[in-house]
Order: C-alpha cells, then sequence, then structure tokens
C-alpha cells in the first residue's frame, strides 16, 4: 500500500501545522501546482503562510521500466554527460533524477514580521488541461500557451514584460517541440532568454518545478540566466533565444513552466523583491 501524503503528513505533525493539508499529484506539473494553490491561499487571505514544493525518488527498477517502456528515457547510454539536451537536434529522451524542494510562501507583512530573507515574488499562476492523451503531449502545444496565458493575466502583465522562461524543456523529441510551438504562441512579439536547466539536473519529475522555481528566484535575485548545456546543435526548427552558457542580465519577470502526463500545465510568474516598494 502506498500512501502518497505521508510527506505532507509528517510536515504537519514535525511542526505541529494545524492549518490545511493536502498533497497534490499532477505528474511532472504537482510542485508547480503545490506553489500555485499555496500562492492562491496566500493571496485571497486564507492562510498566511505555507511550507510548497515536491519530492521525488524515482530511480528504481519499477519507476525504470515503466518510463523505459513508454519510450521517454535517453538511450544515449555511451555520452551519459551529454544525454540530457533539451531542445537539441538529436534529443531523444529524458534522464530521469531524484531531488526535493521545498519553499515557504508567505505574506509580505508575515515575511516583514519574522525578518525573512525574500527571494522573490509569486505573482502569477496558471493552470490548464490538454485534454489530449493520457501520456502523449498535445503536439501544438495549446494547453501549455493557454497556461502561460492565465498566468500572465493573473499578474496583470503582458508577455513583453516576461525577461526569462525556465522551460521545462525534459529533453524529449515531442515535448521540446510542443513547448516551443506553445512559447512563440504566447510570446509572439517578444524575445525573452529561455533556459532548460533539466539539461544540467536531469529531471525530477514531480520535484521539478519546485527546484525550478527556486532556480528562477536566484536567477532574479542575481541578475543572470543559467545555461542550456549540451546544445551545440539546436534542432532546425528552433528560433528560441537560449544561452549556452550563463548569461547577465537585467532581469524583473521571469516565467517557469511545468506540464505533466495526463495533459497538465502548471505555470508560475515570479518577480524580483525589491525591499523598498512601496
Amino acid at each position: 500500500m502506498l500512501m502518497p501524503n505521508a510527506a505532507t503528513a509528517n510536515i504537519s505533525l514535525a511542526f505541529q501545522a494545524k492549518g490545511p493539508t493536502m498533497s497534490i499529484t499532477s505528474a511532472c506539473a504537482t510542485s508547480n501546482n503545490s506553489i500555485g494553490e499555496a500562492y492562491r491561499a496566500i493571496k485571497y487571505g486564507f492562510i498566511d503562510a505555507a511550507f510548497a514544493g515536491g519530492t521525488e525518488a524515482a530511480i528504481n527498477e519499477v519507476a525504470i521500466a515503466g518510463f523505459s517502456n513508454a519510450k521517454a528515457l535517453s538511450q544515449n547510454n555511451e555520452q551519459p554527460t551529454q544525454a540530457s539536451r533539451p531542445f537539441h537536434k538529436d534529443r531523444d529522451g529524458f534522464v530521469i533524477a531524484e531531488g526535493s524542494t521545498v519553499l515557504i510562501l508567505e505574506s509580505l507583512a508575515s515575511a516583514e514580521k519574522r525578518g525573512a530573507a525574500i527571494y522573490a515574488e509569486v505573482t502569477g499562476y496558471g493552470v490548464a488541461s490538454d485534454a489530449y492523451h493520457i501520456v502523449a503531449t498535445d503536439p501544438e502545444g495549446k494547453g501549455a500557451a493557454k497556461a502561460m496565458e492565465f498566468a500572465l493575466e493573473d499578474a496583470g502583465i503582458t508577455a513583453e514584460d516576461i525577461d526569462v522562461i525556465s522551460a521545462h524543456a525534459t529533453s524529449t523529441p515531442v515535448g521540446d517541440a510542443s513547448e516551443e510551438k506553445a512559447i512563440r504562441q504566447v510570446f509572439t512579439d517578444s524575445d525573452p532568454l529561455v533556459t532548460a536547466n533539466k539539461s544540467m539536473t536531469g529531471h525530477m519529475l514531480g520535484a521539478a518545478g519546485a527546484f525550478e522555481a527556486f532556480a528562477l528566484a536566484k536567477m532574479l535575485q542575481e541578475d543572470v540566466v543559467t545555461p542550456t548545456i549540451n546544445l551545440d546543435e539546436a534542432h532546425i526548427e528552433s528560433n528560441l533565444h537560449i544561452p549556452f552558457i550563463a548569461e547577465k542580465r537585467s532581469l524583473t519577470y521571469g516565467l517557469s513552466n511545468s506540464f505533466g502526463f495526463g495533459g497538465h500545465n502548471a505555470v508560475l510568474i515570479l518577480k524580483k523583491y525589491k525591499a523598498d516598494k512601496e
């Protein structure tokens, strides 16, 4: 018997937290959904603070066999350090990884009251479904595009305000192409930098969104865009602005994509935090 909610239950027990506790399951979009739902609960005054994130430990025979049978994993075993290569013309699947990231989300008043170090603001959250296939991505990226549009609307900004996109980009042939189409549907008149952190970390599945949200927060804080490695040859249709090395850039807004099997699309928008903000 599995108890997927054991992680949140144990956090509640450890901290004697008696507020709402839930365990969201939306495949690789899970931790973006967790952060987004916590953000909404704080925004609308239901809670003051929350732990939100994701964890995954899927390097085991059952998980690897399942993803392998689904033809989702890279077979570039002879060059393992180059196997995870989002947007590459020869990408052939993702490299499975394990990890965990939990963020503390709270109202500004709560953070200031306890003198917390603030990394960034969550200002937008968008969710939408592909309604296309149980495991296959919609090749046209319509659900992903809709989630990005919803997040921009929630943040009260336009696509032109986004400086950097943290792409879901798992290194699968169909998934990366679909995400690129989705980005181009939304960002028709702008050219934000795009980074694919899974080129360096592999794919942490349900934990990926939270890790990449924190990475994006640090990018905004440090005014630097992380590189997408292993991209010596992008696929011929690619026209995204993807730095191969870390790039210094003045950043204000960032958008982070997470998409999961089942057609789940969850998008977060983060903003650089300025202490002197009115």
